[in-house]
């Protein structure tokens, strides 16, 4: 082979590179082989060009100009892979330069080809390393690596005093480690009443499953004894109990109960979950800030829509009366289907509450009546009456009388058919931004945290001294199957100024702008306490619908506090997030409970002023999504193209597919973890839209369940 021909085939599988053809290019590299048999450099060449994968993206223009002023002039193959790599920079200005720039490059004479070669600078070959063909990890090793992560996120806070409380000497904080070879569930706890132990198990959420004439809080109570099988009975000293007898995939329930029957626990498990992609259809119910709130609230229907959510948006006047307002939802209800609700801005407010006979939520008889009660919406077929009489409350807001617009029920009087939350920002001076713009900022900040921007450790944040002989912090302690009982803090609140928590939960004496050793509304606008869901409880505040309330105080911070419950009445149930579940869908858990789920310890249930106040869709942890998704039309079908998600441990890439916005997404395809494109040879005629979405396994102190990031769109015209 003369130095002429060389050249050429150098300039041939240069070209050949650029445009995909690898084999080609590695078959004219195999002839230089001939002649050159033993040069390392082009043996390394023509491996990467046999691999065909040399196509990532180069980082920034001035990555792309530091390598290319490094490069020797020899190194054809590889130039043309950094031709490939430029071509695709987002940084790129125009195919041209880098054609000059390879022809440049194009050595005069075999022999000065091969010295370069031979040559080759040091950062040439670290260059190399980080972008030779990577294995791609097999699916099941990097499930494997889940179930043996181990989270690195202690922090030097005080776990808690030697003294149990009330609280959590009454909850055995049960967690449960999952193994998929053999399937089995290993459930572990403390038995803090040194007695035996009784394992219950049923499948998840059984009575769902019950006729709609057992649907009533009796019925609940028969068979709440009913549903479960035979206990499996362990001594004091054993604490931990497997159950071999599990199938992947499948959800299950487990009571873990002391025999004295003083103090129990729940925990909803399972192996491998598979991820809900259609949970269903959510109303938006906005005020008439939607205008402005144009902007904010398309990003918030496009991640709803990312996590399998069908959207409906409705407008209602805040004048507008709660009948009406509820008259408004049940015709959407029948005629769209929905089965979560998001009331967004200041929607009216039912209000229910007691007669002097009934129980009083905080314990103070000047504040018996009507509270603040979203359930009333929630619940489509619940017959909620307005004939009682109830005056003994100070704030004429509490009272209640006959035909005044506020109704009868403490407890709800059906189940509530919606998943539902809340987010009202008004009357909330004491953060000095208009209610329009404490809105905004509610939901930019929500989507910060469904994609990975605000992160919050997987651990609890209790502060409960001034209520430590009552059970007002039950909620908290139940968090064990949550974030895990190792990640639990009984610490002062302040220090959620310097650390991040996924939960916290205090509970002390309040009042309607405060709690006691806790914070005041005030604080919270001075400081941000680094907590998504945070459940608070002390007197006064959990009546929400007042000026600076301390409930809403949270929601209105920069870029924490997404969700905010009153904690204790009725006692809220986190379980189901830690296998994949919104909050919406555990909130609706706690409201319908009449006595399904008894802790033994007195703790009231099914009241109507549970409300959940922030986005019902949110869930505990979200892998990072994709990024840059683009859909081109080319030659009749759709290219779709994106840059992976930085997670770690991404499984698969699931693409889906609608010619509608905000919902009908099919999934399409399912491609390996580290795919870029993907080709529709089969899009129908019109506007489609394309959605990708990464999926990861996440094992949490309660089982494993397949988590998808948010999923990120693009569009295209056919």
């Amino acid at each position: 082979m003369d130095s002429m021909q060389a050249k050429d085939n150098y300039r041939t599988a240069s070209t050949l590179y650029k445009q995909g053809e690898y084999g080609n290019a590695s078959s004219l590299l195999e002839e230089l082989l001939q002649t050159f048999p033993d040069n390392p450099e082009l043996l390394k060449a023509k491996d990467q060009c046999n691999t065909g994968i040399m196509q990532q993206r180069a980082k920034s223009r001035k990555w792309k100009t530091a390598i290319i002023s490094s490069i020797t002039a020899g190194t054809i193959a590889v130039l043309g892979g950094i031709y490939s790599l430029t071509y695709h920079s987002p940084n790129y200005v125009n195919s041209t330069e880098s054609a000059v720039l390879i022809e440049s490059a194009i050595p005069k004479s075999t022999e000065t080809a091969i010295s370069q070669f031979e040559t080759i600078q040091t950062q040439e070959h670290e260059y190399l390393e980080t972008i030779a063909p990577k294995k791609v990890p097999d699916k099941q090793e990097l499930i494997n690596k889940a179930y043996t992560h181990q989270s690195s996120d202690q922090i030097s806070l005080s776990k808690g005093t030697p003294n149990l409380i009330f609280s959590e000497q009454r909850n055995p904080q049960v967690e449960a480690i999952v193994s998929n070879n053999p399937p089995s569930i290993t459930l572990h706890w403390k038995n803090l009443e040194k007695t035996g132990t009784w394992i219950y198990k049923r499948p998840k959420d059984n009575y769902e499953l019950l006729p709609d004439d057992a649907q009533t809080p009796i019925a609940r109570n028969i068979l709440e004894k009913q549903t479960w099988k035979e206990p499996t009975k362990l001594d004091k000293d054993t604490l931990q109990y497997t159950d071999l007898e599990v199938e992947i995939g499948k959800t299950v329930e487990y009571k873990i109960l002391n025999q004295t029957g003083f103090g129990s626990d729940y925990i909803v498990s399972g192996i491998e979950i598979p991820l809900n992609e259609h949970r269903g259809k959510i109303l938006i119910l906005t005020d008439t800030k939607e205008t402005a709130l144009e902007k904010e609230l398309n990003q918030t229907k496009k991640d709803m829509t990312g996590d399998g959510w069908e959207i409906t948006t409705h407008t209602i006047s805040p004048q507008t009366s709660v009948k009406e307002t509820k008259k408004r939802i049940i015709e959407i209800y029948e005629k769209e289907g929905i089965n979560a609700i998001l009331l967004l801005g200041r929607i009216p407010v039912p209000y229910s509450g007691p007669s002097i006979a009934e129980y009083v939520s905080d314990g103070h008889g000047e504040h018996m009546g009507a509270w603040p009660s979203d359930n009333f919406y929630f619940d489509i077929d619940g017959i909620w009456t307005d004939t009682l009489t109830c005056i003994v409350a100070k704030d004429p807001r509490n009272q209640n009388r006959p035909n005044d617009g506020k109704f009868d029920q403490f407890v709800n009087p059906s189940d509530i058919e919606l998943m539902g939350g809340r987010v009202d920002l008004s009357s909330m001076p004491a953060f000095q931004k208009t209610e329009t713009e404490l809105l905004k900022q509610y939901l930019q900040k929500n989507h910060a945290f469904k994609t990975g921007q605000t992160k919050a450790a997987r651990r609890t944040l209790v502060y409960d001294e001034e209520f430590k002989k009552l059970p007002y912090g039950l909620s908290a302690w139940m968090l064990a199957s949550v974030t895990g009982g190792d990640n639990f803090y009984r610490a002062d609140w302040n220090n959620l100024k310097q650390y991040d928590f996924l939960f916290a939960a205090g509970t002390a004496g309040g009042w309607f702008e405060g709690a006691n050793g806790i914070a005041h509304t005030e604080d919270y606008a001075k400081h941000e306490y680094k907590a998504i869901f945070q459940i608070l409880f002390g007197s006064w505040f959990g009546d929400w619908d007042t000026p600076n309330n301390f409930l809403r105080a949270p929601l209105c911070q920069e870029k924490y506090g997404l969700i905010s419950v009153w904690g204790f009445s009725p006692v809220k149930y986190f379980d189901h997030m830690a296998i994949g579940e919104p909050i919406g869908y555990s909130a609706k858990m706690w409201v319908n409970n009449y006595g399904f789920w008894v802790l033994g310890n007195g703790s009231p249930h099914g009241q109507t002023h549970g409300t959940l106040l922030g986005d019902p869709t949110l869930r505990m942890e979200y892998p990072k999504p994709v990024s840059n998704v683009e859909a081109q039309l080319e030659n009749g079908r759709v290219q779709v193209t994106w840059q992976t998600s930085p997670e770690e441990g991404i499984l698969e890439q699931r693409i889906y597919r609608s010619q509608k916005e905000f919902s009908d997404f099919e999934r399409i395809a399912t491609l390996e973890t580290k795919a870029q494109s993907f080709e529709d040879k089969d899009a129908p005629a019109g506007k489609n839209f394309y959605m990708v979405r990464a999926v990861k396994l996440t094992v949490s102190p309660s089982g494993s369940y397949f988590n998808g990031s948010i999923g990120q769109f693009a569009e295209v015209v056919k």
